[in-house]
């Protein structure tokens, strides 16, 4: 369990340096508790970690699930139907 565990926090830290300076208003306003924007005024370093590990997670899912169904290729397409936001699929891994 720990190389999944590697590999996320490893993306992780990738999302976070790509992320773009606009995401975490974006991100947390599609959150419904983020209306009375006590999230944005919370610690930046704080969210965007939290942010970076969110992506991260959801991309490791999608390339799983890809892959459990022998079908590695197709981990964006599974990606962009769970993302019906689009909060997730901007991030390429590479």
């Amino acid at each position: 369990m720990q190389p999944i565990k590697d590999t996320i926090l490893s993306i992780s830290e990738d999302v976070v340096r790509n992320l773009p300076h606009s995401f975490e208003k974006i991100y947390y306003g599609k959150m419904d508790y983020s209306n009375k924007n006590t999230i944005l005024d919370s610690d930046n370093k704080l969210l965007r970690k939290t942010i970076g590990f969110e992506i991260a997670f959801i991309h490791v899912i999608a390339y799983f699930l890809a892959y459990g169904m022998n079908r590695s290729q197709e981990y964006m397409h599974i990606l962009s139907i769970l993302d019906i936001n689009k909060l997730f699929s901007w991030y390429k891994m590479v």
